[in-house]
Order: C-alpha cells, then structure tokens, then sequence
C-alpha cells in the first residue's frame, strides 16, 4: 500500500514540545500518511545521503538549526516543500523581511537602516547623523521614541530610546526572564555603535497590547497579550502561562494576514501587529510559530486537516488504497469512486464545534454557527467595522477541491479511534443492485426501504443541528476566515520525487 512520507525536520526541542507531539498525533490519525521525525543524531552527526528518503518534507528553522544543511538536503532528494526552506534564511534578516513586506504592500512602521562592517564594525551606511531627539539617513529622519531592532532576528535585544521631552533615557527588551521582558535606563541616550540595526517608529499602540497571529492559506488565530514596551512586567494567569485573549481580525488584518502567509511561503507563519487608531501594522513575522493559548488543540486540530489535504490533493496521481466499512479501493487519490461528492450542506449529526476543513465550493459558507470560524461576509464578525473597512480587499487563499468539509467530517468521525478513513459505500452498493436488477428486486426494495429510514435519520439530525446551530448564535467566532469567492494562484516551493 502506497502512503505519502512525510518528514519533519526541526530541533529536538520543538520536535518534542507538547504542542508539536499533538500536531504530530493528529497527523498520524490520517493512515495514508507516514510521519518520519528526523531525531538529533540523525540532523547533525548523519550526512545528507544518509537521512531518510521522503516524499514530503516539513522543515523549519529555530536558533541551533542547521537550515543549511536541510535546504542542501532538499536539493538533493526534492521531497515537496511544506514550508520554503530559502526563505526561511530572509527570515533570519530583519531588513530583509520588511523590504518582502514593503513589496508586497503590507503595511509597517517607518523605518531606516544603519549597517557597519561586522568585523570593524566601521559605519557602511552613508549620510548618517544623529541628535538628541532624532536619527537621519540620507536625509530621511525618524524621531524619537524609536525602537532600535538588530538586524540578526535571533537577537531581541531590542532598544525604545525617548525624546528628551519624556524623560529620555532608553528601555531594553529581551526574552522574558520570569515576569520581567524589559527594563529602563535613563541613562542611556544614544544608539548603539556596533552591529546593524533597523530603527522603527515607536507606535502608541491601542489598549497598549499587541496582537500574535497565525497564520495559514485558509486561516487566522489571533491573540493579544500586553506589550512588552509598556512597563516590562509579564501578566500570568494562574496557572503561570503569559495572559493572553483571543481577538477577531479586521477585513485589513484578515487581507495581512493572507498576504504575509503568501509571500514568505511558510504553511504556519506566526507575526505580531500593531494596532494604532483603527490602523494595523506588522512589527515581526516570526516564520513558524506554535500556538500558545488555550486553544491550540483546536489550532492544530484544523491545521493537520488542512495539510493532510494539502499533501492528499498534490500526490493524486499515486495509488493508494483507501478503506470502506465493506470494501478495500485500489485507486488514485482524491477519485475514488465511492468518494463523496462536494456538498455544502453539513447532515452530519456528531459535526465537531471547531471546523475549519476549506471547502470544496466558492461560495460555500460553514454551515455551523456555533463553529469558530471568522465568514468574511457577516458584518457581526467584524472588528471595528465601521473603522473605514467598506473598501477592503481581501484576497482569497486557495480552497481544496478534495472534498467539501462537512462531507470530510461526516466521513471522518471515527478517525481518532480507528484511525482509518471511511468512505460512503451506499452509492456503489446500489448501483450494484441496479445492475443486478432482475435478480434481486427484493434486495433493491430492501435497500430503498432502509434508504428512505436512513433518510428520515437525516432530516432528524438536520433539525437537531438547527436547533444547535440556532443556540449558538452568539458565540464569537476566534478563527479568521478569508473569503472564499476568488482564487489566486497556489504555488508551493518543491516537488515530488
């Protein structure tokens, strides 16, 4: 039996968190796929020749990994890229990353740069001047409060210097230590004279939180947490995690959040934005990121769903073998014959609260109320939607054209205890009984009979779903959606051996 190989390659750590062994569980719950995690041993004391051969290849850099080695890997072999491993080295440069963002028209704060040699640390960036309250580069100024960033993204070493007019004085941002992220000196004025910088306006953001969003080509889950600018200290919830509330998107945020996930081609890319009067802008885009508020597991509940379709629809022209209740398939993936044809109505009666399959139809609208997607074309859902949005643009992701999501989850339901797909059969069984017709009449009848109950069953489970649908209306929505009434070109790095 045929299974798509899918490797994943990343450092031992992430690999084994808690939230990535859950994607991976999930993952594993589809049995035409095969996981193979790439261990340490196996990173960096094996050579590229010598790591496992597969036939898709999920891969992302944190501090530590050798994303050198993985990209000469994928050279090699050509497994289909999940995530763009070359530009996961433009991830690593700060300066880099706002020029994709200035080309692809996604709002950022104002920014210039100041590059020195990094081994004389001699200044490269000509027509530089500073004062007491402003930097200037080749005639261009950026006045304090401004946010010095080092070109490296490893480093959050990050600097907000204040205008003499607030006291002066410079506050430093680092990875949080307890609850601490930042700490002020008053005594420190001006910039800092080795290594490159960026140098951003400092934004007085709304409610003084920023916004962490993940990112998918279907998808959006967003969270605020207090900014790490304002005194430094880290608010925890009881249970010691970082607070942090769930946040609807803008149609601006929602049309961001596609576009950041398009070009820099990585099928989770976590970035923070800030929020200034009604205005959105990017500050960082991180690549990928894991989800760490209380609703991961829905997270990524949706997100193996949405790559094991990803990965099913690009491999179809392999054969796989598909299981029935009754009956084993030998067939190319994504036609079998007894697959279920797209639907946009969900019959199912165990639909899951928390859907997010794309859907097979343009204009399908999940049926669900009580699901936390985020429908584009349901004024309620907005964030501030009377803040000038009318005219948003929101470009559409692409959607699979598999199946449709409520077919993918009536057919699904056993999945997590049996781990195999299960393909409707009641359409092949009576056209097998319509061939058979002068044989067995009492069998047809029989069928029809039971057909007629099972879809009285239905129209049971319908009204129940309405009725739960219906007590669910005011439920907000946590997930952001894009639209689904156009399409864009769906193009992935890589390709399958």
């Amino acid at each position: 039996m045929a299974k798509i190989s899918l490797g994943i390659c990343c450092m031992e750590e992430k690999l084994k968190c808690n939230v990535m062994k859950y994607f991976i569980k999930k993952l594993k719950e589809f049995e035409e796929l095969e996981i193979i995690e790439f261990d340490s041993n196996t990173i960096f004391n094996l050579s590229i020749q010598e790591w496992p051969i597969v036939d898709s290849f999920l891969s992302f850099y944190s501090n530590g990994f050798p994303l050198d080695k993985a990209i000469k890997y994928w050279k090699l072999r050509r497994p289909y890229l999940v995530n763009d491993l070359e530009l996961q080295l433009l991830l690593q440069d700060r300066q880099k990353v706002n020029k994709i963002l200035e080309d692809n028209n996604i709002p950022c704060p104002k920014s210039l740069y100041v590059l020195r040699d990094p081994i004389t640390n001699n200044l490269i960036t000509p027509n530089f001047n500073q004062s007491d309250d402003y930097i200037e580069v080749n005639g261009n100024r950026i006045y304090k409060p401004f946010i010095e960033k080092p070109f490296n993204s490893d480093d959050h070493n990050n600097y907000i210097y204040y205008p003499k007019s607030q006291g002066g004085g410079c506050r430093k941002l680092f990875r949080k230590v307890g609850n601490n992220s930042s700490d002020y000196f008053n005594d420190i004025n001006t910039i800092r004279d080795k290594g490159s910088y960026t140098y951003e306006e400092f934004l007085k953001i709304d409610d003084f939180k920023d916004v962490k969003i993940y990112s998918t080509k279907s998808f959006s889950y967003s969270e605020l947490r207090k900014s790490p600018s304002v005194d430094g200290y880290v608010e925890r919830t009881t249970m010691g995690k970082e607070k942090r509330s769930v946040t609807n998107l803008s149609d601006q945020e929602v049309n961001i959040s596609f576009k950041i996930n398009k070009a820099f081609k990585q099928f989770v890319c976590g970035f923070d934005i800030l929020r200034v009067n009604g205005i959105s802008y990017v500050c960082d885009v991180n690549g990928w990121s894991f989800v760490k508020g209380d609703h991961y597991k829905t997270f990524y509940d949706s997100t193996s769903k949405s790559l094991f379709e990803k990965l099913f629809n690009h491999f179809k022209n392999r054969n796989i073998i598909i299981t029935n209740t009754n009956t084993v398939h030998n067939c190319s993936i994504g036609v079998a014959e007894n697959a279920p044809q797209p639907s946009s109505t969900n019959t199912s009666p165990e639909q899951p609260n928390f859907d997010f399959s794309p859907s097979s139809s343009p204009t399908n609208i999940y049926p669900s109320s009580s699901s936390p997607l985020f429908n584009l074309n349901n004024p309620n859902n907005h964030r501030n939607n009377d803040q000038n949005n009318s005219n948003s643009t929101v470009t559409t992701p692409p959607h699979f054209d598999l199946i449709s999501s409520s077919a993918y989850d009536k057919h699904h339901q056993d999945v997590s205890s049996h781990h195999k797909r299960v393909y409707n059969n009641q359409n092949s069984n009576h056209n097998i009984n319509n061939n058979n017709n002068n044989n067995n009449n009492n069998n047809i009848n029989n069928s029809n009979n039971n057909n007629n109950n099972n879809n009285n069953n239905n129209n049971n489970n319908n009204n129940n779903n309405n009725n739960n649908n219906n007590n669910n209306n005011n439920n907000n929505s946590i997930f952001s959606t894009i639209s689904s009434s156009l399409s864009v070109d769906d193009s992935f790095t890589g390709s399958a051996i």
